[in-house]
């Protein structure tokens, strides 16, 4: 599935103008379109429909007031540096957007990376660490494995392990029983 971003409109009014409250609202229009999202991604979405090409304190100070609001009045919620629709549903992952625009892979959260590793050894049945690993690369995108990939998706493989989704026999990697879904 390709990774959608929120289509905000031109912004005309001063950014400082804009009320905490009609900022969480395009807070909220972000994330439902494309959470989750990174923290950072979200601003930088925001910022664009401002025309802005840097940040500044001031500006992350009071876009993080229109991220604050849309958490307090409940329409998101935040898991580490990602901030999730609420309520939050099931995760798909997402590959490069329609326009070939791709998330780097710390903008991706682990559990879609654990989505990507489960959705593909539905497929596969069973693949050892390094076929699994490129081919969660190629899930979301990526076409080279570079470190900062490599060790993401070998941490989320690692997770995926504790929280029993995936099992190890002998050097290859499967869902455990009953995670499989019911076709």
């Amino acid at each position: 599935m390709p990774y959608r971003i929120a289509a905000l409109p031109k912004q005309e009014a001063n950014i400082f103008e804009v009320s905490s409250t009609d900022m969480a609202t395009i807070v909220v229009r972000c994330v439902d379109v494309g959470g989750p999202i990174h923290r950072d991604l979200l601003t930088r979405r925001i910022l664009d429909s401002w025309g802005y090409r840097r940040s500044g304190v001031k500006l992350n100070a009071h876009i993080s007031l229109g991220i604050a609001k849309a958490a307090e009045l409940r329409r998101i919620s935040f898991r580490g540096e990602f901030c999730w629709p609420s309520p939050a549903g099931t995760v798909i992952p997402r590959g490069a957007s329609s326009e070939g625009w791709l998330r780097e892979i710390g903008q991706i959260p682990e559990e879609e990376i654990i989505e990507g590793i489960v959705t593909i050894l539905e497929r596969a049945y069973s693949l050892t660490e390094d076929e699994l690993l490129i081919h969660t690369t190629r899930l979301f995108g990526f076409q080279r494995t570079g470190s900062d990939i490599v060790r993401r998706v070998t941490a989320a493989i690692r997770l995926a392990k504790v929280q029993e989704r995936l099992q190890d026999r002998n050097g290859w990697l499967q869902l455990s029983e009953g995670k499989r879904l019911s076709k």
